[in-house]
């Protein structure tokens, strides 16, 4: 079988970058959200390990690998590329997007539960589940739109790229 088909790695319908750039805004735009809902912005928990251990160059090239290169690759191919695909077939377009969404937040709650320990149960709850919720639908609905995994895959890219550039560290 054609994997590469069934993944739909080929081109998408916008230009990639065109979709970096919405992903960078719309990365913005979630952090805008919620620093309003919780009154404070946090750093992704991918980088509280960069900014404790160190603040070199490699551990930059380290991270900058890490969130803009092979964990939008890996979880891409996984929840947009096989997950959603089946999703849609088994619930429908809508469901199947709502699902895939879900399925990737509570995947991410639960690889980084005590990384905002200490900031408050709500403030926890919205930036351990809620932005990778929203994370989670507007790369869902990336792949939904553009008919492509490798869109889903340039715009996660771009939210690591915003998470690393905005970090104090």
């Amino acid at each position: 079988p054609d994997h590469r088909a069934a993944l739909r790695l080929g081109g998408a319908r916008s230009p990639i970058l065109f979709i970096l750039f919405v992903g960078i805004g719309l990365a913005v735009a979630v952090d805008l959200l919620s620093a309003a809902v919780t009154g404070a912005f946090l750093i992704a928990p991918e980088l509280l390990n960069v900014s404790a251990a160190a603040s070199g160059v490699g551990a930059w090239l380290v991270a900058l690998l890490f969130m803009a290169v092979l964990q939008p690759i890996a979880e891409e191919l996984v929840f947009r590329g096989m997950l959603f695909p089946q999703m849609r077939l088994l619930v429908g377009p809508w469901g199947g997007l709502l699902i895939t969404a879900l399925l990737y937040a509570l995947f991410h709650a639960l690889i980084y539960p005590p990384a905002y320990a200490g900031v408050g149960d709500f403030a926890t709850f919205w930036y351990a589940f809620a932005v990778p919720l929203l994370h989670g639908l507007i790369l869902s609905g990336t792949r939904a739109r553009t008919g492509s995994t490798r869109a889903a895959i340039g715009m996660h890219a771009a939210f690591g790229l915003f998470a690393l550039l905005s970090s104090p560290c």
